[in-house]
């Protein structure tokens, strides 16, 4: 009996242990939003279609400047944001193109898109980045 019991004991914490851990910073419901993002040759323009509680944006800077998105609207990396918000990335521009690295609300870490002009455009939402 003690040799049963030892080997059920076993098999319960394998398949304890076997079991795929669920990051934290990645949500089991990811927020509904979908964002079209543009990095312009001075800054950044976005349009948001669903879940937001603004519909467009735009800002310019002297240098490339990063840039973070959420619910609330789109602001340079050097402000401070207080609002509450569902979901946040930052956008920063790449050699070509941009990419998004999450904060929150999303199933991704970080995407890119790839652009063969100094403006690039891509809808973005909590599953990825399309054209």
């Amino acid at each position: 009996m003690t040799r049963w019991l030892l080997g059920a004991l076993l098999v319960v914490g394998c398949l304890a242990l076997s079991r795929p851990a669920v990051s934290p910073s990645l949500p089991a419901n990811p927020v509904a939003f979908s964002v079209t993002v543009t990095s312009t040759p001075t800054g950044w323009a976005a349009r948001c279609d669903t879940g937001c509680h603004w519909t467009q944006g735009s800002f310019n800077c002297r240098a490339a400047c990063a840039a973070v998105l959420d619910a609330n609207g789109m602001v340079t990396s050097e402000t401070v944001r207080t609002e509450p918000s569902d979901f946040a990335f930052r956008l920063e521009r790449t050699p070509t193109g941009f990419s998004a690295i999450a904060e929150r609300g999303t199933l991704w870490r970080t995407v890119s898109r790839a652009c063969r002009s100094q403006s690039c455009s891509g809808r973005i939402d909590a599953t990825g980045v399309a054209p």
